[in-house]
């Protein structure tokens, strides 16, 4: 039932090293791989703009390049039915704004969840 489906991950990337988002992107995919996701079915393109492209952005006059990439990632959200946060979510403006895009428009919304935390 889970075919032709499609999930995005909200990534937060400030205050995150490389790692921190790398091991939270793979943690979120195989989530999603365990509930019937196939990997070309797991988008999270801000994530790949947001590292590779922000610097050529603004070097081609973009002015706000983390909004551009926003828009992006909404565009992406768009196209498909749930969305995954990552821990650290509400600390990033991205990820905030895209919380409340999927929740006006209705896609299912998930959230990490920590097996072992300690707060």
């Amino acid at each position: 039932e889970m075919m032709n489906r499609r999930a995005f991950i909200s990534l937060p990337i400030a205050g995150n090293t490389q790692i921190d988002i790398l091991t939270a992107r793979s943690n979120a995919r195989e989530y999603l791989k365990r509930r019937g996701y196939a990997s070309v079915d797991i988008v999270d393109s801000a994530f790949y703009e947001m590292v590779s492209s922000k610097n050529r952005l603004a070097k081609n006059g973009v002015p706000h390049p983390e909004l551009y990439l926003l828009a992006n990632g909404l565009k992406e959200m768009s196209m498909c039915e749930i969305v995954y946060f990552c821990d650290g979510w509400v600390r990033d403006s991205n990820c905030r704004i895209a919380h409340v895009a999927a929740a006006a428009y209705g896609l299912k919304i998930i959230y990490e969840e920590k097996e072992n935390r300690d707060d």
